[in-house]
């Protein structure tokens, strides 16, 4: 019996711990806890989609790098996780130019044509679906059936589509 299970990983610099953005998370992310879970996906034969947000990844481009030889999807988490740069308080334009320059960050380091996307804290508006198709986009795992972060997110309490 074969079964199937989706696996996707936001790849940035929030500390659910601290509940900030921190640049240190970044570094521990890198020589810890991506070498960690890459090796329990692989100790699984698990392959899933990891998205990365482009500040993490200017950062520290091998975050980025070390996912692809597991054979993991690339995909977009935005620019940041900045509460100014939220996707449902963004104008198109500005939603547009934010997305064409999270790939090209993304499609510069990995070397692939980068189609999925997820907003940082599932925050998004009526303008996504048009921002993504302007951006080469064509996977966009944003909205959720469920909440499974509760009160870690931003965008825990007031996620709704509007």
């Amino acid at each position: 019996m074969s079964k199937t299970v989706l696996f996707t990983n936001d790849v940035e610099t929030t500390s659910i711990l601290n509940h900030k953005l921190s640049d240190r998370t970044a570094e521990y992310v890198l020589k810890e806890g991506m070498p960690r879970l890459l090796e329990m996906y692989a100790k699984y034969n698990v392959r899933g989609t990891f998205f990365f947000t482009g500040h993490i990844a200017k950062l520290y481009p091998d975050v980025v790098r070390l996912v692809q030889p597991y054979g993991h999807e690339i995909g977009s988490h935005g620019l940041t996780h900045e509460f100014s740069q939220a996707f449902d308080i963004l104008p198109l334009k500005t939603q547009i130019e934010h997305l064409k320059k999270s790939k090209s960050i993304l499609e510069d380091i990995c070397g692939e044509n980068v189609i999925s996307f997820r907003a940082p804290a599932a925050r998004v508006n009526n303008n996504i679906v048009t921002a993504l198709i302007e951006s080469g986009f064509l996977i966009d795992s944003s909205i959720s059936s469920q909440r499974l972060d509760m009160f870690f997110s931003f965008g825990s309490l007031k996620n709704s589509i509007g």
